[in-house]
Protein backbone atom coordinates (compact mmCIF):
# COMPACT_ATOMS: atom_id res chain seq x y z
CA UNK A 1 0.00 0.00 0.00
CA UNK A 2 1.11 3.64 -0.50
CA UNK A 3 2.81 5.23 2.48
CA UNK A 4 -0.43 7.13 3.58
CA UNK A 5 -2.31 4.21 3.72
CA UNK A 6 0.21 2.81 6.56
CA UNK A 7 -0.97 5.27 9.01
CA UNK A 8 -5.01 5.38 8.11
CA UNK A 9 -6.07 6.95 11.65
CA UNK A 10 -9.00 9.92 12.01
CA UNK A 11 -6.23 12.45 12.98
CA UNK A 12 -4.74 11.70 9.46
CA UNK A 13 -8.15 12.41 7.88
CA UNK A 14 -8.90 15.64 9.44
CA UNK A 15 -5.41 17.03 9.34
CA UNK A 16 -5.03 16.96 5.80
CA UNK A 17 -6.86 20.03 4.90
CA UNK A 18 -5.09 22.13 6.86
CA UNK A 19 -1.68 20.79 5.63
CA UNK A 20 -3.55 22.18 1.80
CA UNK A 21 -4.20 25.19 3.41
CA UNK A 22 -1.15 27.35 4.24
CA UNK A 23 0.18 31.02 4.13
CA UNK A 24 2.17 30.42 0.97
CA UNK A 25 0.63 27.46 -0.97
CA UNK A 26 -2.59 26.57 -1.35
CA UNK A 27 -3.25 23.29 -3.16
CA UNK A 28 -7.09 22.99 -3.80
CA UNK A 29 -8.56 19.77 -4.18
CA UNK A 30 -10.96 19.78 -6.74
CA UNK A 31 -13.65 17.24 -8.76
CA UNK A 32 -13.35 17.90 -12.77
CA UNK A 33 -16.69 19.73 -13.07
CA UNK A 34 -17.82 20.21 -10.03
CA UNK A 35 -20.13 23.36 -9.34
CA UNK A 36 -18.97 22.94 -5.51
CA UNK A 37 -15.69 23.20 -6.04
CA UNK A 38 -16.00 25.98 -8.16
CA UNK A 39 -18.20 28.60 -6.12
CA UNK A 40 -15.49 27.63 -2.98
CA UNK A 41 -12.41 28.04 -5.42
CA UNK A 42 -14.09 31.47 -6.64
CA UNK A 43 -14.44 32.65 -3.29
CA UNK A 44 -10.66 31.55 -2.00
CA UNK A 45 -9.22 33.47 -5.30
CA UNK A 46 -11.03 36.71 -4.23
CA UNK A 47 -10.04 36.51 -0.73
CA UNK A 48 -6.43 35.58 -0.59
CA UNK A 49 -5.62 37.49 -4.15
CA UNK A 50 -2.30 34.42 -5.28
CA UNK A 51 0.35 35.22 -6.93
CA UNK A 52 0.38 32.18 -9.37
CA UNK A 53 -1.99 29.91 -10.19
CA UNK A 54 -1.15 26.15 -10.97
CA UNK A 55 -3.58 24.13 -12.78
CA UNK A 56 -3.10 20.79 -13.42
CA UNK A 57 -3.09 20.10 -17.38
CA UNK A 58 -0.40 19.25 -19.89
CA UNK A 59 1.89 22.01 -19.48
CA UNK A 60 1.64 22.30 -23.60
CA UNK A 61 -1.63 23.78 -23.04
CA UNK A 62 -0.46 27.01 -21.30
CA UNK A 63 -0.21 28.91 -25.39
CA UNK A 64 -4.20 28.45 -25.36
CA UNK A 65 -5.08 29.59 -21.92
CA UNK A 66 -5.56 33.56 -23.47
CA UNK A 67 -7.95 31.58 -25.76
CA UNK A 68 -9.60 29.78 -23.34
CA UNK A 69 -11.01 32.53 -21.13
CA UNK A 70 -11.67 34.88 -24.02
CA UNK A 71 -14.79 36.21 -23.79
CA UNK A 72 -16.13 35.36 -26.47
CA UNK A 73 -15.27 31.82 -25.83
CA UNK A 74 -18.57 29.63 -26.32
CA UNK A 75 -19.14 27.10 -23.91
CA UNK A 76 -18.69 23.69 -23.31
CA UNK A 77 -14.97 23.42 -25.65
CA UNK A 78 -12.55 21.33 -25.12
CA UNK A 79 -8.51 21.03 -25.96
CA UNK A 80 -7.86 18.31 -28.10
CA UNK A 81 -4.39 16.67 -28.18
CA UNK A 82 -2.75 13.77 -29.87
CA UNK A 83 0.43 12.03 -30.08
CA UNK A 84 1.88 10.07 -32.55
CA UNK A 85 5.31 7.77 -31.97
CA UNK A 86 8.15 5.98 -34.11
CA UNK A 87 7.13 2.66 -35.97
CA UNK A 88 8.56 -0.15 -35.47
CA UNK A 89 9.71 -2.61 -37.97
CA UNK A 90 6.61 -3.17 -39.86
CA UNK A 91 3.77 -2.19 -36.98
CA UNK A 92 1.96 0.81 -37.54
CA UNK A 93 3.12 4.03 -35.39
CA UNK A 94 1.31 3.78 -31.68
CA UNK A 95 -1.11 6.48 -31.93
CA UNK A 96 -2.55 8.78 -29.42
CA UNK A 97 -5.56 11.03 -28.35
CA UNK A 98 -7.20 12.88 -25.82
CA UNK A 99 -9.38 15.89 -25.12
CA UNK A 100 -10.00 18.29 -21.79
CA UNK A 101 -13.26 19.27 -21.53
CA UNK A 102 -14.41 22.82 -20.27
CA UNK A 103 -18.01 23.90 -18.98
CA UNK A 104 -18.52 26.99 -17.22
CA UNK A 105 -18.46 25.27 -13.84
CA UNK A 106 -15.09 23.55 -14.49
CA UNK A 107 -13.21 24.74 -11.58
CA UNK A 108 -9.99 24.88 -13.51
CA UNK A 109 -11.34 27.40 -15.73
CA UNK A 110 -12.67 29.21 -12.91
CA UNK A 111 -9.04 29.72 -11.44
CA UNK A 112 -7.94 30.36 -14.92
CA UNK A 113 -11.00 33.45 -15.75
CA UNK A 114 -9.92 34.54 -12.23
CA UNK A 115 -6.52 35.23 -12.86
CA UNK A 116 -7.00 36.59 -16.24
CA UNK A 117 -9.36 39.21 -14.36
CA UNK A 118 -7.01 40.07 -11.65
CA UNK A 119 -4.05 40.15 -13.52
CA UNK A 120 -2.27 36.91 -11.87
CA UNK A 121 -0.17 34.97 -13.88
CA UNK A 122 -1.31 30.93 -15.03
CA UNK A 123 -0.01 27.95 -16.48
CA UNK A 124 -0.59 24.36 -16.50
CA UNK A 125 1.78 22.05 -14.99
CA UNK A 126 1.20 18.33 -15.51
CA UNK A 127 3.30 15.97 -17.41
CA UNK A 128 2.29 16.93 -21.89
CA UNK A 129 0.02 13.99 -23.32
CA UNK A 130 2.96 12.58 -25.37
CA UNK A 131 4.94 11.87 -21.56
CA UNK A 132 1.86 10.66 -20.02
CA UNK A 133 1.94 7.88 -23.30
CA UNK A 134 5.23 6.57 -22.71
CA UNK A 135 4.53 5.98 -19.00
CA UNK A 136 1.10 4.04 -19.29
CA UNK A 137 1.19 0.61 -19.89
CA UNK A 138 -1.48 1.06 -23.04
CA UNK A 139 -0.24 0.64 -26.83
CA UNK A 140 -3.11 2.42 -29.00
CA UNK A 141 -5.92 4.66 -28.26
CA UNK A 142 -9.13 3.60 -30.49
CA UNK A 143 -10.93 6.31 -29.33
CA UNK A 144 -9.99 9.76 -27.61
CA UNK A 145 -9.91 9.51 -23.70
CA UNK A 146 -10.68 11.89 -21.59
CA UNK A 147 -8.17 13.57 -19.56
CA UNK A 148 -10.27 14.91 -16.90
CA UNK A 149 -11.26 10.92 -16.10
CA UNK A 150 -11.61 9.75 -12.49
CA UNK A 151 -11.36 5.67 -12.19
CA UNK A 152 -9.53 6.12 -9.06
CA UNK A 153 -12.54 7.46 -7.43
CA UNK A 154 -15.21 5.59 -9.67
CA UNK A 155 -13.33 2.07 -8.68
CA UNK A 156 -13.28 2.89 -4.93
CA UNK A 157 -14.38 0.39 -2.48
CA UNK A 158 -14.27 2.71 0.54
CA UNK A 159 -16.46 5.71 -1.66
CA UNK A 160 -18.69 2.60 -2.64
CA UNK A 161 -19.22 1.06 0.96
CA UNK A 162 -19.62 4.45 2.27
CA UNK A 163 -22.14 5.56 -0.22
CA UNK A 164 -24.33 2.10 0.52
CA UNK A 165 -24.25 3.80 4.42
CA UNK A 166 -25.20 6.95 3.13
CA UNK A 167 -28.08 5.49 0.84
CA UNK A 168 -26.59 6.66 -1.77
CA UNK A 169 -26.73 4.36 -5.38
CA UNK A 170 -22.72 5.14 -6.08
CA UNK A 171 -20.11 7.33 -5.61
CA UNK A 172 -21.04 10.10 -7.87
CA UNK A 173 -24.67 10.14 -5.67
CA UNK A 174 -22.44 10.62 -2.33
CA UNK A 175 -20.57 13.18 -3.89
CA UNK A 176 -23.71 15.14 -4.61
CA UNK A 177 -25.19 14.26 -1.07
CA UNK A 178 -21.80 15.44 0.87
CA UNK A 179 -21.34 18.34 -1.09
CA UNK A 180 -22.93 19.61 -4.17
CA UNK A 181 -26.28 20.02 -2.14
CA UNK A 182 -24.55 21.90 0.89
CA UNK A 183 -22.04 24.04 -0.87
CA UNK A 184 -23.21 27.36 -0.09
CA UNK A 185 -23.52 26.22 3.77
CA UNK A 186 -20.09 25.18 4.80
CA UNK A 187 -16.65 27.55 5.42
CA UNK A 188 -14.58 27.29 3.10
CA UNK A 189 -11.82 24.78 5.56
CA UNK A 190 -14.52 22.61 6.43
CA UNK A 191 -15.09 22.20 2.30
CA UNK A 192 -11.68 21.68 1.69
CA UNK A 193 -10.84 19.29 4.80
CA UNK A 194 -14.06 17.13 4.03
CA UNK A 195 -13.24 16.73 0.06
CA UNK A 196 -9.33 16.13 1.33
CA UNK A 197 -10.71 13.27 3.48
CA UNK A 198 -13.08 11.85 0.38
CA UNK A 199 -10.45 11.82 -1.87
CA UNK A 200 -8.01 10.02 0.71
CA UNK A 201 -10.19 7.33 1.08
CA UNK A 202 -10.51 6.51 -2.40
CA UNK A 203 -6.27 6.84 -2.24
CA UNK A 204 -6.03 3.84 0.04
CA UNK A 205 -7.28 1.61 -2.14
CA UNK A 206 -4.46 2.38 -4.58
CA UNK A 207 -0.60 0.75 -4.37
CA UNK A 208 1.90 2.62 -5.49
CA UNK A 209 3.01 -0.06 -7.63
CA UNK A 210 -0.35 0.83 -9.45
CA UNK A 211 0.28 4.41 -9.42
CA UNK A 212 3.67 4.25 -11.00
CA UNK A 213 2.33 1.41 -13.39
CA UNK A 214 -0.43 4.31 -14.42
CA UNK A 215 1.32 7.20 -14.51
CA UNK A 216 0.37 8.73 -11.26
CA UNK A 217 3.38 8.91 -9.41
CA UNK A 218 5.20 10.74 -12.56
CA UNK A 219 2.54 12.96 -13.51
CA UNK A 220 2.29 13.99 -9.01
CA UNK A 221 6.05 14.24 -9.61
CA UNK A 222 6.30 16.44 -12.25
CA UNK A 223 3.10 18.87 -10.39
CA UNK A 224 5.31 19.05 -7.89
CA UNK A 225 8.29 20.23 -9.18
CA UNK A 226 6.24 23.05 -10.86
CA UNK A 227 5.16 23.95 -7.53
CA UNK A 228 8.41 24.29 -6.13
CA UNK A 229 9.66 26.56 -8.62
CA UNK A 230 6.49 28.64 -8.12
CA UNK A 231 7.16 29.37 -4.58
CA UNK A 232 11.42 29.92 -5.53
CA UNK A 233 9.38 32.82 -7.71
CA UNK A 234 7.15 34.29 -5.08
CA UNK A 235 7.48 37.36 -3.45
CA UNK A 236 7.23 36.64 0.28
CA UNK A 237 5.07 40.05 0.72
CA UNK A 238 2.95 38.67 -2.09
CA UNK A 239 0.04 36.07 -2.04
CA UNK A 240 0.14 32.43 -1.93
CA UNK A 241 0.55 30.11 -4.89
CA UNK A 242 -2.18 28.43 -6.09
CA UNK A 243 -2.31 24.96 -7.19
CA UNK A 244 -5.86 23.31 -8.40
CA UNK A 245 -5.42 19.65 -9.00
CA UNK A 246 -7.79 16.77 -8.76
CA UNK A 247 -8.19 15.66 -5.61
CA UNK A 248 -6.88 12.37 -5.61
CA UNK A 249 -3.09 14.22 -6.37
CA UNK A 250 -4.00 16.92 -4.03
CA UNK A 251 -3.44 14.96 -0.96
CA UNK A 252 -0.02 13.86 -1.25
CA UNK A 253 1.04 17.08 -3.21
CA UNK A 254 2.02 19.10 -0.12
CA UNK A 255 3.84 16.17 1.37
CA UNK A 256 5.68 15.64 -2.17
CA UNK A 257 6.10 19.49 -2.06
CA UNK A 258 8.10 19.86 1.28
CA UNK A 259 10.13 16.70 0.50
CA UNK A 260 11.03 16.18 -2.90
CA UNK A 261 10.40 13.05 -4.93
CA UNK A 262 13.72 11.29 -5.93
CA UNK A 263 14.07 11.59 -10.05
CA UNK A 264 13.50 7.31 -10.27
CA UNK A 265 9.67 8.08 -11.08
CA UNK A 266 10.38 10.21 -14.13
CA UNK A 267 13.13 8.14 -15.20
CA UNK A 268 10.57 6.27 -18.22
CA UNK A 269 9.78 9.57 -18.92
CA UNK A 270 13.44 11.13 -19.46
CA UNK A 271 14.50 8.61 -21.08
CA UNK A 272 11.96 7.74 -23.70
CA UNK A 273 11.09 11.62 -24.99
CA UNK A 274 12.30 11.28 -28.05
CA UNK A 275 9.78 8.35 -29.15
CA UNK A 276 7.00 10.93 -29.18
CA UNK A 277 7.20 14.51 -30.84
CA UNK A 278 5.73 17.46 -28.83
CA UNK A 279 1.93 16.92 -29.05
CA UNK A 280 -0.71 18.45 -31.25
CA UNK A 281 -3.31 20.20 -29.96
CA UNK A 282 -6.20 22.03 -31.04
CA UNK A 283 -9.29 24.17 -29.23
CA UNK A 284 -12.40 22.44 -30.68
CA UNK A 285 -15.91 23.65 -29.03
CA UNK A 286 -17.87 20.64 -28.12
CA UNK A 287 -21.95 20.42 -29.16
CA UNK A 288 -22.66 17.49 -27.18
CA UNK A 289 -24.88 18.41 -23.98
CA UNK A 290 -23.25 15.88 -22.03
CA UNK A 291 -19.60 17.67 -22.30
CA UNK A 292 -21.21 19.59 -19.25
CA UNK A 293 -21.65 16.00 -17.18
CA UNK A 294 -19.14 15.22 -14.43
CA UNK A 295 -19.44 11.41 -14.99
CA UNK A 296 -17.18 11.02 -18.16
CA UNK A 297 -14.74 8.38 -18.04
CA UNK A 298 -12.72 6.66 -20.13
CA UNK A 299 -13.40 3.56 -22.12
CA UNK A 300 -11.61 0.62 -20.84
CA UNK A 301 -11.35 -2.07 -22.65
CA UNK A 302 -13.68 -5.36 -21.28
CA UNK A 303 -9.82 -6.71 -20.54
CA UNK A 304 -8.83 -3.60 -18.43
CA UNK A 305 -12.36 -3.74 -16.39
CA UNK A 306 -11.89 -7.81 -15.91
CA UNK A 307 -8.71 -6.82 -14.60
CA UNK A 308 -9.43 -4.58 -12.21
CA UNK A 309 -12.68 -6.51 -11.26
CA UNK A 310 -10.41 -9.72 -10.15
CA UNK A 311 -8.11 -6.72 -8.25
CA UNK A 312 -10.74 -5.14 -5.88
CA UNK A 313 -12.10 -9.48 -5.32
CA UNK A 314 -8.54 -10.56 -4.66
CA UNK A 315 -7.93 -7.18 -2.03
CA UNK A 316 -11.43 -7.23 -0.20
CA UNK A 317 -10.96 -9.70 2.31
CA UNK A 318 -7.26 -7.90 2.87
CA UNK A 319 -8.68 -4.23 3.41
CA UNK A 320 -12.25 -5.22 4.37
CA UNK A 321 -11.51 -4.11 8.41
CA UNK A 322 -9.17 -1.42 7.50
CA UNK A 323 -12.02 0.28 5.16
CA UNK A 324 -14.57 -0.48 7.97
CA UNK A 325 -13.26 1.59 10.65
CA UNK A 326 -11.52 4.29 7.97
CA UNK A 327 -15.21 4.51 6.53
CA UNK A 328 -16.84 4.32 10.18
CA UNK A 329 -14.81 7.60 10.87
CA UNK A 330 -15.85 9.85 7.82
CA UNK A 331 -19.57 8.74 8.75
CA UNK A 332 -19.16 9.76 12.18
CA UNK A 333 -17.21 13.14 11.26
CA UNK A 334 -19.74 14.28 8.85
CA UNK A 335 -22.88 13.34 10.70
CA UNK A 336 -21.24 15.56 13.74
CA UNK A 337 -20.31 18.37 11.42
CA UNK A 338 -24.17 18.61 9.96
CA UNK A 339 -25.83 18.33 13.26
CA UNK A 340 -23.87 21.16 14.85
CA UNK A 341 -24.55 22.93 11.63
CA UNK A 342 -28.72 21.89 12.04
CA UNK A 343 -28.44 23.16 15.66
CA UNK A 344 -26.91 26.19 14.58
CA UNK A 345 -29.62 27.29 11.92
CA UNK A 346 -32.11 26.14 14.79
CA UNK A 347 -30.62 28.65 17.33
CA UNK A 348 -30.63 31.90 14.62
CA UNK A 349 -33.48 34.52 15.47
CA UNK A 350 -36.38 34.21 13.40
CA UNK A 351 -36.13 36.92 10.24
CA UNK A 352 -37.74 40.53 11.26
CA UNK A 353 -38.51 40.92 7.57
Amino acid sequence: MNALAQAPDSQTLRSLGAQLLRDDLIVFPVRHHSPACAFHLSRLIRERRPSLVLVEGPRSFDPLISLLTDESARLPLAIYTYAVGRATGDEPPPRHAAYYPFCDYSPELVALRLARELSIPARFIDLDFAEQCQIEAQQNDEEARSLMNERHLERSAHLRLLAGRLGCRDHEELWEHLFECQAPSHELSDHVANVAAYCQLARYDWSDEELQRDGTLAREAEMAWHIREGLKERDPASGPVLAVLGGFHAVVLPDLVQHRVVGVVLHHVRHHRRQHPRPQRKLRQSRDPDSYARYERDRDSEAEQADRERHHQQDAAEHARETEERTHDFEDRYAAEHEQHVEGELKKPPDSS
